[in-house]
Order: structure tokens, then sequence, then C-alpha cells
């Protein structure tokens, strides 16, 4: 694209490799270029929204709770966003595929062209990646408490919870017509992993007016190397994993966490999740 002066919004509390992307923003700025630090929650969209009203192209340079704040104010306002990824877990940068290193994520910006893609509602919050019930929000929320990030932390949690697992009954009404059913997690993705490149939904599109839901039916420790396989799109006739592609889906459970991208909330049921196409400009 050509050149475009970019406002880089820095999270300095995400991940753990933060003096290494800060060094190689402020290294790798050119003339008009700016820095705007983060403070607290909801920072990151005050910057974005200023960037959006400007006309200004903003980049969140964190993880992905910035960019979703980043998003929220670009997809509103009509703005223009990129990422330099500096998170412990990244999943909407890695589905974009775009670059881990920050020197290399930010020579990625500058050739970028600005791409609209889709977002979507839970409710009335906002997400990008994923909206999902059960296992994984259970997850999301002892991750929100624990000081350590990565996927070291995310395995030891996932493990702690593995035998407190519970299942939930859910009614879904989607675009193609209504489950009943009793399940282990259920998500609806608008991108294809929850960050560190473990993936839920493969084959998801985050350009086609579609939420990818993946709804997963109880089972056991023996059976968990095949739930693997068909998570992954790797295993002929799926036994436990269900897939369906829709643009809305109403939920109808009781006291079942909620997952939104990353971050955990009890949201109020019936709960309808929605796509909205072709609603963010981003530099991918």
């Amino acid at each position: 694209m050509k050149k475009t002066t970019f406002i880089f919004s820095i999270n300095p509390k995400a991940g753990n490799r933060n003096k290494r992307t800060q060094a190689a923003v402020k290294k790798n700025l050119a003339g008009g270029d700016e820095i705007q630090f983060t403070s607290k929650a909801g920072d990151a969209y005050k910057i974005a929204t200023e960037c959006a009203k400007q006309n200004k192209a903003v980049v969140a340079v964190g993880g992905d709770g910035t960019v979703n704040e980043v998003a929220k104010a670009v997809s509103k306002y009509n703005g223009i966003m990129g990422i330099v990824p500096a998170g412990s877990g990244n999943g909407f940068a890695r589905h974009f595929k775009i670059p881990q290193n920050p020197d290399k994520a930010i020579a990625f910006l500058k050739k970028a062209t600005v791409k609209t893609v889709d977002t979507a509602m839970a409710g009335n919050s906002f997400f990008i990646m994923l909206a999902g019930l059960g296992f994984d929000a259970d997850v999301a929320e002892k991750m929100a408490a624990n000081q350590k990030r990565g996927f070291s932390a995310y395995l030891k949690i996932v493990l702690s919870l593995w035998f407190k697992r519970k299942s939930f009954y859910v009614k879904i009404e989607h675009d193609h017509g209504i489950e009943e059913l009793t399940l282990f997690s259920a998500v609806a993705a608008n991108t294809s992993q929850f960050g560190n490149n473990v993936y839920i939904a493969p084959d998801a599109d985050a350009a086609d007016g579609q939420l990818d839901l993946t709804l997963i039916k109880p089972f056991s420790v023996i059976a968990l190397p095949r739930v693997i396989l068909e998570i992954y799109g790797k295993a002929k006739k799926p036994k436990f994993v269900k897939r369906i592609q829709t643009q809305k889906a109403v939920f109808h459970c009781k006291n079942t966490l909620l997952n939104l991208d990353g971050e955990s909330e009890t949201p109020n049921y019936p709960l309808i999740v929605k796509c909205i196409p072709a609603s963010l400009k981003l530099l991918c």
C-alpha cells in the first residue's frame, strides 16, 4: 500500500516479550508515526476511536484483548487497523498469518493492503475471534486470574480443570434448524483458533459472512485423541464433533460461562450470537 502514517497503540503489560516488541516499534518508526501507551482497559478503544475519526491507521500492539478493543472502535467508526502481535496467544493475528516476530510484523504491516473482514456480537458484546460455552469458557476464566501467560500456563490450567469438567444442556437455533444437545463445549468461531495455534475451527473464513459452530459432545479420556483429530478436521465420519455454518445462532441454556476472545463473562440467556459481515478494515 502507499505510505501510511501509523499510530501504534501499545499495551505495555501484554505478553512476556514487551521490551523486544517496544524496541522494534521505536526502531521502525517513520516520519509522522506515533506511539501511544495504554494504562488500563478501554484506553486502546479511545486511542483507536480518535485515530478513526482523524483518518489515521491505528496499530494494536498487544494480545487479543488489545486487538479486540481496537477492532471494536475501528469497526464502529470505519477506521483502518493493523496488528503487531505482543500477547501470549495472538489468535487473531495468527489466523491472518501476521508474523509473530515484531520486526517482521512491522515489515508485513508496511506492505499490507486493506482487507474488509467480519466481526461478531454475542448479545451486546463485541468479538472478533470466538464465543465459546462450556470447557473453554472455564479455562478463560482461570487464565484471566492467572499471573502467568503463554502456552505452558494455558496447558496447566486445561489439565487442572480436566477432571472437573462438566457437560451442559443447550438448545441452539441456527440458520438451518434447531439442535438440542448435551455438550462438552460449543464455540461460534469467526476465526480459526484460540491462540498459540490451538485450533477450534480450522476451516473458518473471517470474510465469508458466517460463523463456524463447533459443537463437541462429552467424551472419555480414551477418546481424546479421536476428538482432537475431529476438531482439526482429520477424521472421517466424526462421532464427537459437529460443524454448522450460520450467520446467526441463539443459545438457550443456564448458568454457563461465555468465553469471548479469551475473556470470560456470565451472559444473559437466551444468547443471540451473530456475524457482522464486512465490518472491519484490517491491514493484512
